[in-house]
């Protein structure tokens, strides 16, 4: 990038060479460096009509809950397992789009009679959701961005 500014800025040093075509290549390449020093936005919600497709409350099986992770969804999904307080919890990632970030997530306990949806986050579009497992908690948060958006407590598994 660099390269290419010097050498727009020498050929408009030499009156001969400094003509329209380089001063039209100069403010294009200045738009792309002003176009690349932006920062990244806030994840957004989902947009109005792209709907949310609901999590199911209980599943009979780890294989269903696969199925339905990989299958609900436009941009299909994946299944991560987690030990939290002692208990596996299955997170659902799930995937509304081609092409562009866009998640959401559910967290899955295992109970009798399957596996039951302890809680779970909308999709943000623009961005991937991540969990961290601090021990205490797990703490749900935008890819790009720290700020947290859901938390599952020891209080939130069900009895």
């Amino acid at each position: 990038m660099k390269l290419i500014l010097v050498t727009l800025l020498v050929l408009v040093s030499f009156p001969a060479l400094a003509c329209e075509e380089a001063k039209q290549a100069i403010s294009e390449l200045e738009q792309v460096v002003a176009s690349n020093n932006h920062t990244t936005p806030a994840p957004m919600p989902v947009l109005a009509n792209l709907e949310a497709a609901p999590f199911e409350s209980v599943l009979k099986n780890e294989g269903d809950l696969q199925v339905f992770a990989q299958t609900s969804t436009m941009g299909g999904g994946r299944v991560l397992e987690t030990d939290f307080h002692g208990e596996r919890l299955l997170i659902v990632y799930r995937g509304y789009t081609s092409g562009v970030k866009s998640s959401d997530i559910g967290v899955y306990a295992e109970r009798e009679g399957g596996w039951t949806l302890v809680k779970s986050h909308p999709p943000l579009m623009n961005t991937w959701i991540e969990a961290e497992n601090n021990g205490k908690d797990l703490i749900f948060h935008p890819e790009d961005n720290p700020r947290t958006i859901m938390v599952v407590t020891e209080a939130d598994l069900p009895q």
